[in-house]
Order: C-alpha cells, then structure tokens, then sequence
C-alpha cells in the first residue's frame, strides 16, 4: 500500500492562516512536525475512486479466502495422495488449458495402458505425467506387445484409467506413543525377520542395545536412538499387517502414526547416522502405502548414495585405521545403500549413480555379535539361520540387473552396434546370471521363504533381460523361451507365497506382477509349443495372485478385469494364427517393417541424440567392464 499515492490534499487551516506551504507529507506535514502544531491532514486528503474501489475488492477478497480456510480447518481432514507433490508443472498445464489431459483424452488405448503400466512403478499411475519412467519399467515392452498383437484394448481399458479418480486417504494428525514393551518386542521380531533379513543395515545387538536404552533411560536417548526405534516399529508393525499377525501385535497405534513421530526425531544427523536413518526413511517408503513416499524414494536414495560416496564407504583404504565393528557398520551402510539404489533405479528405469568399478569395499560378514542372538527375541528368525547371506547374494542380484539397465535398456540406433556384440553382451549378463541361480542352491529347499523370494527376484530380473528391449525389440526364440520360464516361475512361487501369507508388499509388486503377465501371455503367443491346458492353468493361478493384491488395495480391482480380457483377446488371436499356419506359418512373428518403425519411433519418443562413433567405442568394451570384477566378488 505504500505506493498508493493521493489524487490531491487541502492543506491544514493554520498553515493557509499563516501562509505556509504545506507539504502533504503523511501523516503530518513538514511545517507542522517543526512547529509542533497539531495536523489534519490525514483527514483532509483525497483518493481517486478507482484506487478506493480497487482497495475495497481487495478486503471483500481477503475475508472470503478467510472464512473459507477456518470452514475448511473446522471439517474433517482429508488429503490428497499427491498434494505434497504436486509440481509447478500443474499451473503450466492449468494455464494452458490443461493440455496433456486432452492429449492422453486423444491417445490411442495402447498408448494410455502403456503408460499407465510403466507408471505403476511409481507406485501410482495417475502422476505418470509428472515424473519420468525409462523403458526398464515395461512401458515401452507393452507397447510392443499390444502392438503387435493389434489388440482391441478399448474395453480392456483399467477402471482407473476411462474414469480418473482421486485416491483419496484420511490421514489425521495423530502420533504414536512409545507402546508397551512386549509390542515393541513383538514388532521387532517382526521386522527382524521381514526386513532385516534383506537390508541388515545396524547388527541385531546395536538394534537391540537402542530399543533397551530407549526404554530404560528414554530420558537421556539421543534423538537419533528415538528415531530408530519408532521408524523400526512403524517398519515392523506394517509388515504384521500384511502378513496377517495384526491382530497378534495387539498394537493400538497404525503404523503411519508410528511413522509420522519418528519424523519428529530426523534432525540434525550427521555421519552414519544420518545415512542409516535415510536407509531406514527408504525401507518404510518402500512399504509405505502412501504414493507421496514411493514418489521420494528415487530423491532419498541418491541423497544416501551422495552421502555414503563422500564419506567413502564405497572404497576400502587399507591405510584406514578403523575398528572392526565401525568398518563392519561402513560396509553394511554401503551395501544396503547400494542395493536400494540399484532396486529402485532399475524399477524406475532411472540411471545408476556409480559404476561397480568404483567400488571395493567389503561384503557384509556374519560377526560375533551376530551369534548373540536371543532365540526368545527372534524366534524362528531366518537371520539366526542365514546371517547376512541373503542380503548380501540379493545385493549380488541388484549388480547384474543394474547392469541389464545400463546395457540393455540404453536407446540407441538399430545400426550403433553388431549382432555379434549384442550377443556377447548378452551371453555374459546370462553366465552371470546362471552363476547367481546355481549359487542359490545353497540355501534349504523351496519351502523356505528366504529361498522362494530370491527366486522371485531372479525371475523378475531374468524377465526383463529376455523380454522385448531397446536392444531387442523381437527376441529370438532362445530369449523368449528363457522370458517364459522365468514368468512361469514367477507366477507358480509368488502362488506359493500367497497360499503361506507371504508376499513381500511393497511400492512395486503390482507392477512387478503385471509385467510377468504380461510377459506369460507374450510367450504364450510367441512360442507354438505352449499347449492350451498349460496356459489356462498359470493363466488361472495367475488371476489368484491378482485378486489376493486386490484384497490388500481393493482400488487395483480394474487390473483383474484387465488381465482377463486382454488372455481372451491374445488367446483368440493365438487360435487364429495357429489355424493360419498352413498357408502362412510366420503369420504369429512382428515383420520386420514394423519392427523397423516401431523402433524408430522408440528412439524418437526418448528424444535421444547420439554419436555414433563415441557410442560404438564405448559398447566394444563393455562387455568386458561388466565382468570385470575389480576385487568385489561380483
């Protein structure tokens, strides 16, 4: 308002009785602030009427917006999934008349379920305009599906996806109170055997020693060790949730709330101890089943890794005097940083922050503190059995499917290299993985979960290395039948871990789940020798895993009605081409015209520019940077 000038003033009436020239200055002119005389000028000035009417819709404007906000903080809360992350990018599409809706209102079907098939590693595809999935998270493998195949995919359309709808959570504002010893011992064992077992970040003893000194002196605890304890209950009771043991923890506290009081504790770390509260903020994002937290996860962990790199847990000095317990707590620190971030770029076909030539740091060990473990703690615990060595084979597992990204999944011209590089590239990324599944075979039978989800995991990663890629946008007929085994093995152990209530829920199974059905019902239809009995049965068990992911978020229900249509579609078409093969027996393969365009417009749609010349150069030695080991045990 300072720069609200007035139209003009009436000087003060002494002034014009003595003749001095007022000044106008408000609130009291300059003749009458030196003479010490009382002023009116304040009320003898005059505004133009434009300027008073502007100043009035301003005030009529401010008291609206004010009595809108108290109605709003007197009704009951509710906020949206992505209001906490909603990008200026909305004004601009506001401002423009909302132009990618009415884009995606005129894209093809198969265009809009791609996307949203690739957005679902996310967490959740309706932000899919906002952020960036690369072409390992399956969008651009089910675009060449469907697009071969010339689907109808109109009715097949996700619920979700014809109709838009706001996932909506109530959240409130509450906290959690430091529950009852016995929760809290429950929780842990929880946690210990859910997640521990795959991201050993601290030994059991440390956790145990921070639960012990929370309860006994939660006094004097440092806010680090307050932290620990609610992030790790929030962690531990949301895996008894999903497992079923709800009702056994006898928590009365969900698991966000626990959640929201270990952020009042994330302050002011430094050191380990910032990079293990950030791996354990990532483990619960992970698991979250708010989409704001899976939309942070790729920020999270390459802070963690940004931290962790400068710190130098990625190296091993051997000139480094560090006790055994500290270099023991830098290596898991690393290692658990390194696999999220090898997890999580790989499902959102991000790039890798670091190249394993970087790296010599030291697999995590079993130690004595580890032999410590009270079975009355942990009972029945896979850590007392196994250690570290799940995590550390699975971290193995994350190194060769990063490696699959890089190489695989990387948008290039169909002419930057030859066939013969291709396979080779190829050949090493499948010795390695051969390498993994034998090593395996370490571990009890297949009715240990430890066991069942490795496989899984291997299976995931075997998918995405024989499906159809950048690099092979129409696999042979050895890449397909390896893609079809690892769907079935897939389909029949995430079957298996149903019937026990042992499913890993977290961001990404969905989607993980999704794409092996994807990939099932394209080798179905690629490879002739699949008989019809066997596609109905995987194809029936199938559908059980769906609708047990449908019972834990009844939204994904549209993904069941998906799947069934789209199996009726490809087998009607399957029939089709088997019936044509007398008169036309490569009638089921993509032509090579297609697969020539389609190609061309991959490498379009990534707006990439290349040099040939340098990129040529780079893929002659990759081969061999991907098997060198450089002293990490790879």
């Amino acid at each position: 308002m300072d720069n609200i000038v007035p139209a003009s003033y009436k000087a003060y009436v002494e002034n014009s009785l003595i003749k001095y020239q007022c000044d106008g200055v408000l609130p009291r002119c300059g003749k009458c602030n030196d003479a010490q005389h009382d002023c009116d000028i304040t009320s003898r000035v005059f505004y133009s009427y434009e300027v008073v009417k502007d100043l009035i819709d301003r005030v009529q404007d401010l008291e609206a917006r004010l009595e809108a906000s108290q109605s709003r903080s007197t009704g009951p809360t509710r906020v949206e999934f992505d209001d906490a992350h909603r990008f200026d990018v909305n004004v601009q599409l506001q401002q423009s008349g909302l132009a990618w809706e009415n884009d995606q209102r005129n894209a093809r079907p198969i265009d809009q379920i791609s996307q949203e098939l690739g957005a679902l590693s996310l967490g959740h595809a309706d932000v899919m305009a906002q952020y960036y999935v690369g072409n390992a998270a399956g969008a651009r493998f089910a675009k060449i599906f469907f697009s071969s195949l010339n689907l109808n995919l109109a009715l097949a359309i996700p619920t979700s996806q014809a109709s838009p709808q706001h996932h909506l959570l109530e959240l409130g504002q509450s906290c959690a109170s430091l529950p009852p010893k016995h929760v809290a011992d429950f929780a842990i064992s929880v946690y210990m055997k859910r997640v521990h077992i795959w991201w050993p970040v601290a030994t059991y003893p440390a956790l145990r020693s921070i639960y012990s000194s929370v309860y006994e002196h939660g006094s004097t605890c440092s806010q680090f060790q307050r932290f620990v304890v609610f992030i790790t209950l929030a962690t531990g009771t949301k895996e008894a949730q999903n497992t079923g043991c709800g009702a056994e923890l006898k928590s009365m506290f969900a698991p966000e709330e626990y959640y929201r009081t270990a952020l009042q504790f994330f302050d002011s770390f430094s050191g380990l101890d910032r990079i293990t509260a950030l791996i354990l903020l990532i483990v619960w994002s992970m698991r979250s089943p708010l989409a704001s937290d899976h939309l942070n996860l790729w920020q999270l962990v390459r802070q963690a890794m940004s931290l962790a790199t400068e710190m130098g847990l990625h190296r091993n000095g051997l000139a480094w005097k560090y006790a055994p317990s500290e270099l023991e707590a830098r290596n898991r620190c690393w290692w658990c940083i390194y696999g999220l971030e090898r997890k999580i770029a790989v499902g959102l076909g991000r790039t890798l922050s670091i190249r394993n030539q970087a790296i010599d740091a030291m697999f995590p060990k079993h130690t004595e503190e580890d032999d410590s473990l009270p079975t009355s703690a942990v009972s029945d615990a896979p850590l007392m059995t196994f250690g570290v060595g799940p995590a550390v084979h699975l971290i193995k597992l994350w190194a060769i499917s990063g490696d699959i990204l890089e190489s695989v999944y990387i948008a290039r011209p169909a002419t930057s290299l030859s066939p013969a590089i291709l396979q080779r590239l190829v050949n090493s990324l499948r010795q390695r993985l051969s390498q993994w599944r034998g090593s395996l075979e370490e571990y009890p039978t297949s009715q240990n979960s430890v066991y069942l989800q490795m496989k899984v995991q291997y299976a995931i990663v075997v998918m995405m290395l024989n499906r159809p890629s950048p690099s092979f946008p129409v696999p042979d007929q050895e890449m397909t039948r390896s893609c079809h085994e690892a769907a079935k093995s897939a389909i029949e152990t995430w079957n298996l871990l149903r019937e026990r209530n042992e499913i890993l829920l977290d961001w990404k199974t969905l989607h993980d789940v999704l794409m092996a059905g994807l990939a099932w019902l394209y080798t179905c239809w690629s490879l002739p020798s699949i008989d019809l009995p066997t596609v109905s049965a995987i194809s029936s068990t199938y559908s059980s895993v769906l609708h047990y992911l449908e019972m834990v978020d009844p939204k994904r229900t549209a993904y069941s009605e998906f799947f069934e249509s789209l199996l009726e579609q490809v087998l009607a078409r399957r029939n089709q081409d088997r019936a044509q093969e007398t008169t036309s027996p490569n009638n089921h393969d993509i032509s090579t015209d297609w697969m020539e365009a389609n190609f061309e417009q991959a490498v379009l749609d990534a707006s990439c520019s290349f040099d040939l010349a340098d990129l040529d150069n780079f893929m002659l030695d990759y081969p061999y940077l991907i098997d060198h080991d450089q002293n990490v045990g790879w």
